[in-house]
């Protein structure tokens, strides 16, 4: 199963050759077939999502918490 969508796109600035945001990677099209430059953005893909799981953990417990002292 992919956790990322990639979409070849024109318009990034001229020092980057892509760029993820959240599940999202924007490549220039001249770095298509880049495997490192993609791999690289994909690590920055799950680093989101882990971010996002922290989140919504820590969101749970200070619910239950709040929920636990009433």
């Amino acid at each position: 199963m992919k956790y990322y969508l990639i979409k070849y796109i024109k318009k990034l600035a001229n020092e980057f050759g892509g760029r993820a945001q959240g599940p999202l990677i924007k490549i220039k099209p001249k770095y298509k077939d880049a495997a490192g430059l993609i791999e690289h953005e994909k690590t920055h893909v799950q680093q989101w999502y882990a971010l996002l799981a922290i989140g919504l953990m820590l969101c749970t417990a200070l619910t239950l918490f709040v929920l636990a002292s009433l």
